[in-house]
């Protein structure tokens, strides 16, 4: 169980963990850049994690977006239709913005390369 999920604890509270936790992985995403705290707070009590092994398929291309990722740990293979054979993100690194932006169908798939943990923030 997560520390925020933990019974007794306000929501200021919550919300300042969470902020200590994640800002700087939620500020590191160009849309959020310059939010305010309480806007931030919102979005990082939002996230939650997922685990992936390796060869799971995260994001399947052509499948219609609702989640932006955060890679907390590991590696994910972004495979690109036209291109190279892939591009490889790692910890800090974020894909699946546009989603929370506009209702598009995945333009890539994603894979885990290594055992994953990631937050994703999803659209709702």
């Amino acid at each position: 169980m997560s520390i925020l999920n933990q019974p007794g604890i306000s929501q200021p509270t919550r919300t300042t963990i969470a902020l200590h936790l994640y800002r700087d992985l939620i500020e590191s995403v160009p849309y959020f850049a310059g939010e305010d705290s309480k806007f931030l707070g919102r979005v990082c009590l939002a996230l939650k994690t997922a685990v992936y092994l390796p060869d799971d398929t995260i994001i399947q291309e052509g499948d219609t977006g609702r989640e932006m990722f955060f890679v907390r740990r590991g590696l994910v293979n972004v495979e690109v239709p036209t291109g190279p054979p892939h591009i490889q993100l790692k910890d800090g690194d974020f894909f699946g913005e546009m989603a929370l932006v506009v209702d598009v169908r995945r333009t890539n798939t994603v894979r885990a390369v290594t055992i994953c943990d990631l937050n994703v923030l999803s659209k709702n």
